[in-house]
């Protein structure tokens, strides 16, 4: 995942917000009864792509909470059964979408084959060099690595050593 700084993030919430606040506006407009959901969809995608997950789940509750506004400024009882569904579908699906989305971004696969070396575990690029396995992987997703001994190679590697500390100690 890309880190954004700070001055863009901004930015980009600030962007998103206002396309938000324009499909509240044009809500509005189209009056109680013509509703098209999808574009409230599009601020929260947008937020959850270009910002974060939690920026996305409070403008899903801004938007369902601003329709149940606008119901009431026309005249209709937001607290009814069929306005309250209406409203938990929303927030249902507007969650739903601010989830997936975030989940997408940070979703990277390495698919394929990778050519590997039998001996130094190097991997063959698609340019024909060969690079270490870390690198190869951390350019290409968001893994990183950190670096340790398992217990067999430890017995390997330094056991001559551990046995001749541990006799020295005696």
């Amino acid at each position: 995942m890309e880190i954004i700084p700070r001055k863009k993030w901004l930015t980009y919430q600030s962007m998103w917000w206002a396309a938000a606040a324009v499909v509240g506006f044009l809500d509005f407009l189209t009056g109680p009864d013509i509703q098209f959901p999808i574009l409230f969809m599009l601020p929260v995608a947008g937020m959850a792509r270009y910002c974060s997950l939690a920026p996305a789940i409070l403008l899903s509750i801004v938007l369902t909470l601003f329709r149940a506004g606008t119901l009431y400024a026309w005249g209709v009882n937001p607290f009814g059964l069929i306005p309250s569904v209406n409203s938990l579908i929303r927030i249902v699906m507007l969650l739903f979408v601010a989830y997936a989305v975030r989940q997408f971004v940070e979703l990277k696969i390495l698919r394929g084959f990778l050519p590997i070396c039998a001996s130094c575990k190097k991997i063959r690029s698609k340019e024909g060099g060969w690079e270490q396995i870390e690198s190869y992987i951390s350019t290409r997703s968001e893994a990183l690595f950190s670096h340790g001994i398992c217990p067999e190679c430890t017995e390997i590697l330094y056991g001559d050593q551990i046995r001749k500390m541990a006799q020295s100690e005696k």
